[in-house]
């Protein structure tokens, strides 16, 4: 949220921030989100578990929650964090690492293990947000040398 909040300061114009300071802002958060997104990873050699693929440990409607609310935090930093470079693939690379978070969560929320009951914690907002952004984050890709960035480097 801080990471936002300094964005449109700086495109409001309302403050001058250092590209250098959204950029420890955006790298901090993307580095604590990925470090808890990781501990539900499975161990690597374990025999007990089926789909390497999936995340453990997220049974629980309000852990898996938990899980995906970082998993989600850890998408907008990265589609919001400016490029050390002004190059198209320093620009569309941490895009495309944002796409793939957002389409994991998709793809998490689409079994129905996965699903949250009616009365409890649910991600229902956030995942409407996810799978509008599976389908908007191509087209950004596709045509970011021709947008307007703010001053902050990001749209």
């Amino acid at each position: 949220e801080m990471l936002d909040l300094k964005i449109a300061q700086l495109d409001s114009g309302a403050k001058n921030i250092p590209k250098t300071k959204l950029m420890t802002l955006g790298s901090g958060a993307t580095n604590a989100y990925a470090k808890f997104v990781d501990l539900f990873k499975p161990v690597p050699g374990d025999q007990s578990v089926k789909d390497h693929s999936k995340p453990q440990g997220i049974t629980e409607p309000a852990t898996r929650r938990w899980y995906l609310t970082a998993r989600f935090g850890l998408a907008r930093c990265l589609a919001r964090t400016p490029a050390a470079e002004e190059d198209l693939i320093s620009r569309k690379m941490p895009l495309a690492a944002s796409l793939g978070e957002y389409k994991a969560i998709v793809d998490l929320m689409a079994d129905p293990l996965h699903a949250f009951p009616k009365n409890g914690p649910n991600f229902d907002q956030e995942l409407k947000i996810c799978q509008e952004m599976v389908e908007l984050l191509p087209a950004k890709m596709e045509r970011l040398h021709t947008l307007d960035t703010g001053r902050s480097g990001v749209s």
